[in-house]
């Protein structure tokens, strides 16, 4: 008996419109099996392809017109969801009971969704975009979840040019792209060969290049005035930014806090720069009602 089987027709009530899609009741299951295989960056780079979990994420997958090649889910995700499924559009679709879905998930309490999505195109910064500066750069950020967490706050704090050194966790891990909650499909990011080459650059157009590190130049957070143009350096999380980097950085801060406090780990350090550097500009966008409370 075949262990995948294409339902002739489905109609999912409570969807915005009648889909097609099939039944897999096998783990061993091809599709099944080449799926899993995604939590692998070996495999996703291979076949240039990541997955998402989850009904929030495929929505902002959606709005943010990514290629959806393929979406699993359970009969309780079909019901409760099926919405948001019937949005995407030209994916195959499959059924899955919980056992063989089971086999995919990640997560310790799933909703019951699990996507495919083709990898975006790369993306090459040049022209005005590396002229006009505002950049964040991670240096060596490992964890996948501080990647995704820095991404979600750097994209909510107005930044969405993002360097990551080659030492970085990859963006598309499945806990990365769980931390940054679709704000990963919303930013422009680029895994630079030479950090100090980009930073040299950057200077040549007199953008200045700023760190947070102990020393006795540092200047506080607050009493440091940013401009618009600054660049905004993360570092790893055990070691900080390299020497050498620190060495071809214009300026140095600190995050000021109460004696005897234990340093912030590398999201946190970096919402909290984010919000000094744009404060103004964020606070100028709120009194105009252009964004949402939250």
């Amino acid at each position: 008996m075949p262990n995948y089987m294409q339902n002739s027709f489905n109609i999912i009530k409570g969807g915005i419109c009648d889909m097609e899609y099939g039944s897999i009741c096998s783990r061993k299951n091809e599709k099944i099996i080449q799926a899993a295989k995604l939590s692998d960056k070996k495999h996703r780079d291979r076949e240039n392809l990541f997955f998402i979990e989850g009904a929030k994420l495929l929505q902002e997958a959606i709005i943010d017109n990514l290629q959806i090649v393929s979406i699993f889910f359970t009969q309780s995700a079909l019901e409760k969801y099926s919405h948001i499924i019937s949005q995407a559009k030209n994916a195959q679709l499959f059924e899955l009971t919980n056992e063989v879905f089971e086999k995919l998930t990640c997560e310790e309490a799933p909703q019951g969704i699990f996507t495919i999505i083709k990898k975006p195109c790369e993306f090459h910064f040049d022209g005005n975009y590396l002229s006009e500066g505002g950049f964040l750069i991670l240096e060596d950020v490992q964890n996948p979840m501080n990647i995704g967490a820095i991404f979600r706050c750097a994209y909510s704090l107005g930044i969405e040019k993002i360097i990551l050194t080659k030492g970085c966790a990859d963006v598309y891990n499945p806990k990365a792209l769980r931390g940054a909650m679709g704000s990963i499909f919303k930013c422009k990011f680029e895994y630079c060969d030479s950090l100090h080459s980009f930073i040299e650059k950057q200077q040549s157009f007199g953008n200045r290049v700023i760190c947070t590190t102990l020393s006795e130049q540092s200047l506080l957070l607050g009493d440091f005035e940013f401009n618009k143009t600054d660049i905004f350096i993360i570092g790893n999380e055990g070691n900080g930014i390299s020497e050498k980097t620190i060495s071809l950085c214009d300026s140095s801060i600190i995050i000021p806090m109460l004696s005897g406090a234990e340093s912030l780990n590398a999201a946190t350090a970096c919402a909290v720069v984010l919000w000094e550097k744009n404060k103004n500009k964020l606070l100028d966008i709120h009194k105009k009602g252009e964004t949402q409370n939250g």
